[in-house]
């Protein structure tokens, strides 16, 4: 809490004349208020400051005198260090007093004072030693307005560093720590949150031993029931129902993808584009599932999909700099990047032969990730063409059914001859 460079201007006020001194008779220049309030003679400025608070209790005006925490009681800029701010809401004003005793007031300014504050919370994920990943917190702040803040880190062990910013946004943020291969095991309690001049009280991170549950493609295995006709929008009879493809079904039941709404009716949004951080979050979920038999330590924060664009860099499947806009469509060429990478490339095994595609060439962005993709039998392109539409953006449903086939290598496509 502080006031700064608190002062009040005096200038619109002020008028010079020359005039005989009425007391001695000597001619000077005098700087006046219309109570002619201002003295100069000879050059030498003769006013005095004298800053007042204002005490509701006795209804009456106060000198005020430095120390305490108060510097410039008496001079044009009064200050309060940040200890021993005043109370909100106190009013001050400054008189302003020349040689023959006569004394003028500034207009009365309130101070408000806001109390800056922020808590850091609970650990969410995991980070093991000598293992890249990130671990959010979530963040609660007061007096702190909405906005990008660097936040400082003290007392952070070897390896871990601060992933982007804290994003303020109504008193709330998430923090992500990143761990590298030079993590080491154990508790440290005594991390603190630094943000706008605020500190937090101390936050513990914990790294894990290394996980040593087995990764692999066994780890993904149906986890709810998909019942048909529970998204009001999907077709059942389409090609990506359940009376076909059961592309929906399928990345639903293995926790992949979910509705677009949380209350009934409830909706999939089959046709709808996909964006890119959707495909990012469906990605960090496989990556997830695929070397730790687990995805929950993805939890949501704000915005909610950074957690999952925070795992993608962290474990290699994008860079910081890949993408520009997280909300906006995914293309089909920039999906089928992004899922290649989910995996490792060893679970891509060919199947099909791929001379030539009829619209992707060496030059079309992504086209190595696309290739791969129909050696493997994720995809297969357009019926009767095998055309990729790499530029086109891509729907609910058609992500649905390639993520689906990423993790089940039973339903891919073999023996197909492209070219």
């Amino acid at each position: 809490m502080s006031l700064r460079d608190f002062q009040t201007s005096f200038a619109s006020v002020l008028s010079y004349d020359n005039t005989q001194d009425r007391r001695t008779g000597e001619q000077g220049k005098r700087l006046t208020t219309p109570k002619r309030l201002w003295h100069y003679r000879r050059g030498v400025r003769r006013l005095r400051n004298q800053w007042q608070a204002y005490n509701s209790n006795t209804n009456s005006w106060l000198d005020l005198s430095n120390g305490s925490g108060i510097s410039g009681a008496t001079t044009a800029t009064l200050s309060y260090d940040s200890v021993d701010a005043p109370t909100d809401r106190t009013r001050f004003r400054c008189s302003v007093t020349d040689v023959y005793g006569e004394t003028v007031y500034s207009s009365s300014a309130m101070l408000t004072v806001t109390d800056k504050s922020v808590a850091v919370g609970a650990q969410v994920g995991t980070l093991s030693v000598g293992k890249a990943g990130t671990v959010t917190f979530p963040v609660t702040t007061t007096g702190i307005a909405d906005g990008t803040y660097s936040g400082i880190v003290s007392n952070m062990p070897p390896g871990v560093s601060v992933r982007g910013q804290v994003a303020i946004s109504d008193g709330h943020g998430t923090l992500t720590l990143a761990g590298d291969d030079s993590t080491v095991a154990g508790v440290v309690s005594s991390l603190t949150l630094a943000i706008d001049g605020a500190t937090s009280a101390a936050f513990t991170l914990s790294i894990s031993e290394p996980d040593t549950s087995a990764s692999g493609m066994d780890n993904f295995a149906s986890s709810r029931t998909y019942t048909p006709g529970q998204f009001v929008d999907v077709n059942e009879n389409a090609w990506y129902g359940f009376n076909q493809q059961k592309a929906v079904a399928l990345a639903y039941s293995y926790e992949l993808m979910h509705g677009t709404t949380t209350t009934p009716p409830m909706r999939f949004s089959p046709t709808a584009n996909y964006t890119i951080a959707q495909a990012l979050t469906v990605a960090a979920r496989v990556h997830s599932i695929y070397t730790t038999g687990d995805a929950s330590g993805l939890v949501e924060g704000t915005p909610w999909h950074q957690v999952y664009v925070d795992y993608c860099i962290a474990n290699g499947i994008i860079s910081a700099n890949t993408f520009a806009m997280y909300g906006s469509a995914a293309t089909r060429a920039e999906m089928a990047y992004i899922f290649s990478r989910a995996l490792p490339a060893s679970e891509f095994a060919t199947q099909n032969t791929v001379n030539s595609l009829p619209d992707v060439t060496n030059s079309t962005p992504y086209a190595d990730a696309i290739t791969t993709l129909y050696r493997a039998g994720v995809i297969q392109g357009d019926t009767g063409t095998g055309a990729f539409r790499p530029s086109s953006t891509v729907s609910r449903a058609e992500a649905a059914a390639i993520i689906s086939r990423v993790i089940l290598p039973d339903i891919r496509f073999s023996g197909l001859i492209f070219g």
